[in-house]
């Protein structure tokens, strides 16, 4: 079993600020060529092992599929579904087999690394304030589990692009607003519920909602509302009915705001419940030839757009099958499904949710090609097992897997995945993709590929090239007057 590494980054401020703070950039800059990350955030030089009693190794022995197990799960599903080339039976159930099966598995991929990232108390902050001291008291893990249900934190996850490129950051956001909060209302004075006006350049970011929702406004004129205000149980299912997801590409140049809907709570109107809002926000570089592209901004959700595949095992529901995995394709594909998301490079994107089942052998498997040197995940709750080098990755961890080897070209590289013995679920974020291979340089909120044409961003943003900032207070039909007045030049590109 291999060591798991815990690193602690302090930010040199709270990075989710910076776009407010553009002009003074400098203290938020992250350069990223042959000699890695310079600077963007401070690193404590201490490391230790964490320990893994808590877990056992899962056997892989166990990891075969029974024949008859299967043949019984296709014809219970089946006889409930339908004709397996109807659209029920392709858009909600994959029977759990595996490429094992009459035929030579692909290598393994195992992980080779595990951090995590510093998380910092916001929304409110009295409540993250008492998760990090249940942390000193009680530990990590059940410090995560408290987050998970009072909120209060953020952890913006700061990658060493060269490892993980074309993924910058991920940042999980867990927050929630009460109506009888007196603090909430005098830190609106200062602090807004969300991210006000703010430039982006050269990049795509990714932005999902579990619970929610955002108000998005921009500088080429589009207003678009997004989350998942149906999905009030945070321990259910994965919901896919609403628009949940945003692809921004930012390309040449864009100001928008992003500010929490707490409006369309989805919820009974109770003076007493706070509004959750639970996100995940994933920066993607763009390759240098897209970068002063139109910026362009498309939400997804639903079935079509990011189909749900769901693998079912035999034995233990009411029906004769219960359910092992969710597989949320949020860009790319899984299992023959893909997502519509507009990639601009190739990438794997999934949120994976994995249960309890009375089938032991319910590991969750990806086979990715050669060519996709970065794959990793990010756990929200539960732990997870990596099946092929025995490493549990604990909640709020993120985990890097072993890069692809030249030797590999022309094949795929088999990753697999259980949920640790004792958890309800085990719920991670999974992302793969093929690297780049160019210079990249982020600084503030733009992302370009050197300092010179980051200097050039900023010249462009300051002489309004992009838009005009607005206040986030104004009405939808003053901001509509403010960008008819001040809108982004890059709006229509030849």
């Amino acid at each position: 079993m291999k060591r798991v590494l815990r690193y602690e980054r302090l930010p040199l401020s709270v990075f989710l600020l910076c776009s407010l703070l553009a002009e003074q950039s400098e203290s938020f800059s992250l350069f990223v060529g042959t000699r890695g990350l310079a600077s963007f955030s401070t690193t404590r030089n201490t490391c230790r092992d964490s320990s893994l009693s808590p877990f056992r190794c899962v056997e892989n022995d166990l990891k075969r599929l029974d024949r008859g197990c299967f043949d019984k799960a296709r014809i219970i599903l089946l006889s409930q579904v339908g004709d397996e080339n109807s659209e029920a039976t392709k858009s909600t159930f994959v029977p759990s087999t595996s490429s094992e099966i009459g035929g030579t598995a692909p290598r393994g991929r195992g992980i080779a690394s595990v951090e995590k990232f510093t998380r910092l108390p916001v929304w409110p902050v009295w409540n993250g304030v008492f998760v990090w001291i249940v942390s000193k008291l009680l530990g990590d893990t059940i410090a995560a589990q408290v987050e998970h249900t009072i909120t209060g934190r953020v952890c913006p996850n700061f990658f060493t692009y060269e490892k993980t490129s074309p993924f910058i950051m991920l940042v999980h956001h867990c927050h929630s607003f009460a109506p009888w909060d007196p603090l909430r209302y005098l830190q609106k004075t200062f602090f807004p519920e969300g991210f006000p006006a703010h430039p982006h350049r050269g990049f795509v970011t990714l932005t999902y909602f579990l619970h929610g929702g955002f108000v998005h406004r921009d500088s080429i004129g589009c207003r678009q509302a997004y989350g998942q205000f149906d999905n009030n149980d945070k321990n259910g299912f994965i919901s896919n009915r609403q628009k949940h997801t945003q692809w921004l590409n930012t390309g040449a140049g864009i100001l928008h705001e992003e500010m929490f809907d707490n409006q369309d709570s989805g919820q009974q109107p109770s003076w007493l419940v706070p509004t959750r809002q639970e996100l995940y926000q994933l920066w993607i570089n763009l390759p240098a030839a897209k970068k002063l592209e139109t910026p362009k901004s498309v939400l997804l959700g639903g079935e079509e757009e990011t189909p749900l595949v769901v693998k079912s095992g035999c034995g233990g529901g009411s029906s004769g099958v219960d359910i092992q995995s969710e597989t949320l394709v949020l860009a790319g594909s899984y299992n023959d499904r893909e997502s519509v998301a507009p990639i601009a490079s190739g990438m794997t994107i999934l949120h994976v949710r994995l249960y309890k089942s009375s089938n032991s052998e319910s590991d969750w498997i990806i086979d990715l090609p050669a060519s996709y040197d970065t794959a990793m995940l990010y756990v929200r709750q539960g732990s997870v097992i990596d099946s092929i080098s025995g490493t549990v990755v604990p909640p709020h961890h993120t985990a890097e897997f072993s890069q692809s080897q030249a030797s590999d070209l022309g094949e795929t590289r088999r990753i697999r995945l259980t949920k640790a013995p004792g958890d309800r679920v085990a719920d991670f974020l999974f992302l793969a993709g093929e690297s780049l291979n160019e210079p990249c340089v982020a600084q503030g909120s733009m992302v370009m590929t050197s300092t010179m044409e980051i200097d050039r961003a900023y010249r462009d943003y300051q002489a309004g090239l992009f838009g005009r900032p607005w206040d986030e207070k104004l009405s939808d039909e003053e901001w509509e007057k403010h960008v008819l007045q001040y809108p982004s030049r890059y709006r229509y590109i030849e």
